[in-house]
């Protein structure tokens, strides 16, 4: 049996050769030694991804972002100095929050998962969408080197990362427990899930983004 530095080297190597289905079940090995590791949901969705399985990948980056949110929360508790520079950033997303009564209890935390509220948007809109930013995007996570100009940093913010920053506030359900989290997403009734995007493209529509 490898161990873990193993498994991310050979996982690394199965990357490089587009060996995504080998990925996931060295990513599901590693997960058998922490079932609630919010890194290797994050890693998993992003190879459902490049598959097209965006279904899936949104579920796995919601299992990421709900884990994540809660060991920020942990960590808020005791950093008097992160949680101001927390507080100054929600700030700046006011005109965001006023659009949903659920997001207070939760945007704290999600401010710190930009990375993975970006990747959830683009899972949520690519499969529709004809957008050379797409095309960038899975460049990005097959680790090609693409230049990334001004227009696409304001998309990538503007877009996406609202997007799915609009969708967590939606979706997540904050009264479960660590151990229920997993399964709760893994379930979640696609009909359910079409009625938020839904619910969330007419929010982002009606949100005006804050000029910078």
């Amino acid at each position: 049996m490898q161990n873990r530095e193993e498994i991310l080297r050979t996982i690394n190597e199965e990357k490089r050769k587009e060996n995504y289905i080998k990925v996931l079940s060295l990513y599901g090995d590693l997960l058998k030694e922490n079932i609630y590791d919010f890194n290797i949901y994050s890693s998993m969705a992003k190879i459902y991804y490049l598959l097209e399985d965006y279904d899936a990948s949104v579920r796995f980056n919601l299992i990421s972002i709900h884990l994540s949110i809660m060991e920020s929360e942990e960590i808020l508790k005791t950093d008097s100095t992160l949680s101001k520079e927390m507080n100054e950033m929600i700030k700046n997303l006011k005109g965001l929050t006023e659009h949903l009564s659920k997001i207070d209890r939760i945007l704290n935390n999600l401010i710190f998962c930009e990375p993975n509220l970006i990747h959830l948007g683009h899972s949520l809109l690519d499969s529709s969408l004809k957008d050379e930013s797409k095309k960038i995007y899975l460049k990005i996570l097959k680790g090609e080197k693409v230049d990334i100009d001004e227009n696409y940093k304001k998309s990538e913010m503007e877009l996406f990362y609202t997007f799915g920053l609009l969708f967590s506030a939606v979706i997540i359900e904050t009264r479960l427990k660590k151990e229920e989290i997993v399964e709760y997403y893994l379930s979640y009734d696609s009909s359910e899930m079409r009625t938020v995007y839904e619910k969330v493209l007419k929010l982002y529509e009606d949100y005006k983004f804050p000029e910078t």
